[in-house]
C-alpha cells in the first residue's frame, strides 16, 4: 500500500464531501486506503452517511474516543501505507494531483512533503492563504507545520503519536518530534486543500491562550526559542492576510477554483 488517508470525525456529515474529494484524486484507487475514525457519532445526519462511508472507505471505526488526536493515533496504528496523510472531516482536497505529487516526492527520498492550503469559513469563503517558504529543506523546530496538508513517511512516524495530554498543541509537539530526526523535507508551493476554520485551537480566546502557554512549556521557557516562535506566528499571520488583501485578483481566481471544486463534489 502506497498511501493511507486518515480522517478523524465526530458528528459531521460534511465528511461525505471530504471522501468525495479524495476519490477524485488522479491516483490509482488500489494504491491508497481511506481510514475513517469516528468518535461514536450520534448525529442523525452523520448516521445517514454510514452507507456511503462503509461503501467507499477501507476501514471505518466508530467508537467513543478522546477527541481528534486520539482518532488520528488510532488511524496511524491501523494504517498500512508507506505514506500517511491526515485530513479533517470538514476539509476537502482541491488539487486532483495532490496524491501523485506527494508520492512522487516521497519516491525522491523525501520523508515529509508539505503543501500549502487555504483556510475557509463555514461558507467556504477564503479567509487565509497558508503560504510556505520556498527552498526550505530543513524545518526549524519553532515552525508550525499544517498537518492537514502534509504527507509523512510511515517509517519516520514510527512510534511517535499525538500527546493526548497536550490538548490543542498536540499537533505542534508531534511534528516537533518528527523534525528532530534527520529527515528530508520537500515543500511544494501549491495549495492542495481547504481547511475549515473553527477547530479547537481557534474556537475561543481562552483556547488560544492555553495553546500559547503549552507552546511556552514545549520550549522550556527558553527566551530565544519563545521569541522565534511568536515572531514566526506574527509573520505567518501577516503574510497570510496581506497576500490576499493586496492580491485581490488572485484571491478571486482561487475562490472561483474552490467554488468549481465544491460544485463537482455535490
Amino acid at each position: 500500500m502506497k498511501l493511507s488517508v486518515i480522517i478523524p470525525s465526530f458528528n459531521d456529515s460534511r465528511i461525505v464531501r471530504t471522501v468525495k474529494s479524495i476519490l477524485k484524486q488522479d491516483f490509482p484507487r488500489r494504491d491508497y486506503e481511506i481510514i475513517i475514525i469516528d468518535g461514536g457519532s450520534q448525529d442523525n445526519d452523520f448516521i445517514s452517511c454510514f452507507d456511503f462511508l462503509y461503501e467507499n472507505a477501507d476501514i471505518v471505526i466508530s467508537e467513543k474516543d478522546k477527541g481528534i488526536f486520539d482518532g488520528l493515533n488510532k488511524g496511524i496504528d491501523v494504517a498500512k501505507g508507506e505514506l500517511i496523510f491526515m485530513i479533517g472531516s470538514d476539509d476537502y482536497l482541491i488539487d486532483d494531483k495532490a496524491f501523485d505529487k506527494a508520492f512522487s516526492s516521497f519516491e525522491e527520498k523525501n520523508d515529509l512533503v508539505i503543501f500549502e492550503l487555504f483556510y475557509v469559513n463555514q461558507e467556504d469563503i477564503i479567509e487565509r492563504y497558508w503560504t510556505l517558504p520556498k527552498n526550505l529543506r530543513k524545518i526549524p523546530q519553532h515552525f508550525q507545520i499544517p498537518h492537514f496538508s502534509t504527507f509523512i513517511s510511515r517509517k519516520v512516524i514510527g512510534d511517535t503519536r499525538f500527546d493526548l495530554n497536550a490538548y490543542i498543541s498536540a499537533d505542534y509537539i508531534f511534528f516537533k518530534e518528527l523534525v528532530q530526526q534527520d529527515i528530508s523535507t520537500n515543500i511544494i508551493n501549491v495549495p492542495i486543500c481547504c481547511m475549515t476554520s473553527g477547530g479547537q485551537s481557534s474556537k475561543n480566546f481562552m483556547n488560544i491562550i492555553k495553546g500559547n502557554i503549552q507552546s511556552l512549556r514545549i520550549f522550556n521557557y527558553n527566551p530565544y526559542n519563545i521569541f522565534r516562535f511568536f515572531l514566526h506566528k506574527i509573520q505567518k499571520k501577516f503574510v497570510h492576510f496581506t497576500l490576499l488583501f493586496f492580491q485581490k485578483n488572485k484571491k478571486t481566481v482561487f475562490q472561483e477554483k474552490i467554488n468549481s471544486v465544491l460544485r463537482s463534489l455535490n
